[in-house]
Parts: C-alpha cells; structure tokens; sequence
C-alpha cells in the first residue's frame, strides 16, 4: 500500500490490496468504517512482545466494543544522521565539554549550532550555512543522502527505515574518491551515524551559553500491517502477518534497511541505536500520531506555514520578526487545521 491508496474505494472495486503496511495513521483511517479487519492478535507470535503504546495506535472503538487492526513492526520518527569523519580532529578537546566521548554537537542543539556557523565561516563555498534555501521546500528531503555523502552536509534529520539509502550512497561516496568497494563499505559502517535528536534549550535561545537543557519530544508513527476487509483469503493474510512480525523477519528488516523495531526482543539485540528509541517511545519523548483520519488535515496547513517561516530568512522585510508574529502565525495554522476537520465532518 503506498500512501496514494484509497481502500475506501480500491477495496469494494476489488483492486485494494489483501495486506497493508503503512503508518498507524494512514491505516487507521479506515477502520472506523470498517475497510480493515480486526485482528485476533493473542495468536501472533509477536504479542507479547510489542509494548502497549504500540498496540495503542492500532486500537478503535466501534460499536461500543474495542478491536485492535493492525500489527506493529516498527517505530518511526525522527532521528539526528552524521558524519564522524567530519568532526574536527580536535573535537575530544573542543567539542566535548562532558568527558562522555560524545561530541558536544550532537547532543545537545547549541552546540551544533556554534559548530555550523564555526564550519560554514571556515569554508562558506561548499559546507552547509546554518540555514539555506534547501529548506524551503522539499529539496532537502531529496537531497539529504547526497549531501550527507559528499560531506556537503555534517548532519541532518530523517526517519530510521532510510538508513540503508544513506549508507549507500557514502559507499558511492567513498568509491569515488578511490577507495575499494570493501574499503568503502567498511567506512561507511563506521562512520555513518544515526542517533537520538539532541537535546534543546529550555530557554529557547540557541545561543545561550550553559543552557539548561531538555529532552527532545518529537511526533513519530508505528508502522505495521493491516489485513483489508475486501480480501477473499483472510486466513492466509493473518499467516503473512504472523510471519512478517515474527522475530526473525523483524530482525532481517533491521539488518537490511535500518528500521527500529517494534518487538522489543529485536529491539534489544538489533543494538543501541533501535534500543533507544524503544526506550524513547517509551520514556515518551516519541508522541504517537493519533489513529484518525483527521490527521490528514495537519499537513497541509502545516506545511505551508513552516515554508513560510523559512521563507523569512531571505525577506528584507521580515513577516515574522519577533515571538509574537510567530505565534500569530501558529495560531493561524492552528485554526486552518481546526477549520479543515470540522469543514471535513
């Protein structure tokens, strides 16, 4: 299923697919008029071992009873990708205020942002500004990887199950530059980092010296699978499913492409960085997306709003100048949301 589908009526007109995979809120959206199954999920393999939380983004109320629709795989939301061949040499003695050999820039949002102005002054003719225009549209989410890989990019931020597109690219990165495929691969592995997001400011200010600093919340989705309502062979479907969340395949998909799982025995022994987030996800800092249809009223409002914000670093004449005028415009995106829903019910 990819996010264009519309069970709603792909389903009844018999050209919908028998098993979907998608986020809790893509899926979700079609169990309240009952285009997906419920699940009997006490008999998959996987249940004992996916948290509550998980589970929770795949439960819906109708009729007066709850059912659980979909089975979880993994956790998506945001996390911090970087390069460590392009942390500074002197990084340990620059760049490491708490001894805990982890650079200063990638845990906490200050200090990476010192790091990028001090980058870009060094070099301004390729690095990275603090803020370019790649931001104001979706440039950036397409030319993440290759930036990353051509070191045009120190860090930048995206989802857990596109690792394996990063790596490749620095692999092609790497062989450019002369090194053998073994030896690029090997670099790659070492030197391609995906981490939690760092911490910010309470104050707000990055640029406070010594802030107090807090974790990062950010939103994040369960993807999983779902069984259509339309599907002439629901027993064979909950066979797939069964299999596809089992520990092994789990396991295969963290190898293959990255993802963090769901399962928390695959997470446990997928390493540190999958171990994390599930801790993350259930410290908390990872806020589930509802599992509604109304969702799908956010990002339009939202998105435009936040082109507009980033628009304002190159305006002579700034829109938003000061806190007040952002919040003005937060609240404006709030209403639209709000107008959407209802207009939508």
């Amino acid at each position: 299923m990819d996010q264009y589908l519309d069970l709603a009526k792909d389903g009844p007109d018999g050209y919908g697919p028998d098993v979907l995979y998608q986020a809790n809120d893509v899926i979700m959206q079609y169990a309240q008029d009952k285009h997906i199954y419920p699940l009997p999920i006490e008999r998959l393999d996987c249940y004992n071992q996916i948290p509550e939380e998980a589970w929770q983004a795949y439960k819906e109320d109708v009729d007066g009873k709850t059912y659980t629709c979909g089975a979880p795989v993994n956790i998506q939301t945001a996390r911090l990708y970087y390069r460590k061949d392009l942390l500074p040499d002197n990084w340990k003695e620059n760049w490491d205020s708490d001894k805990n050999d982890v650079p200063d820039m990638v845990e906490n949002w200050n200090s990476m942002y010192k790091f990028s102005k001090e980058r870009h002054e060094e070099d301004s003719s390729k690095l990275a500004s603090v803020m370019n225009e790649d931001c104001i549209d979706d440039t950036i989410t397409t030319n993440a990887y290759s930036k990353l890989a051509d070191g045009t990019y120190f860090a930048t931020i995206s989802t857990p199950d596109v690792y394996s597109t990063f790596y490749d690219e620095l692999v092609n990165g790497y062989e450019e530059n002369g090194d053998s495929e073994d030896e690029a691969k090997k670099k790659a592995e070492e030197n391609l980092i995906m981490t939690d997001l760092p911490k910010l400011p309470e104050s707000g200010d990055l640029t406070e010296e010594n802030p107090n600093l807090i974790d990062t919340k950010s939103m994040g989705g369960i993807n999983g699978y779902a069984i259509s309502a339309y599907t002439k062979y629901p027993n064979a479907c909950l066979a797939f499913v069964d299999f596809a969340t089992s520990y092994d395949m789990v396991m295969k998909r963290s190898k293959t492409l990255g993802i963090a799982p769901a399962r928390g025995d695959a997470a446990k022994d997928s390493g540190d960085t999958a171990a994390s987030l599930f801790d993350s996800l259930e410290k908390g800092n990872i806020v589930l997306m509802p599992s509604i249809k109304e969702v799908g009223q956010i990002w339009t409002p939202g998105q435009t709003f936040l082109i507009d914000l980033a628009k304002d670093a190159f305006r002579s004449d700034k829109k938003y100048p000061d806190e007040a005028s952002m919040q003005k415009g937060l609240e404006n995106m709030s209403q639209q949301i709000h107008d959407a829903i209802y207009t939508l019910k």
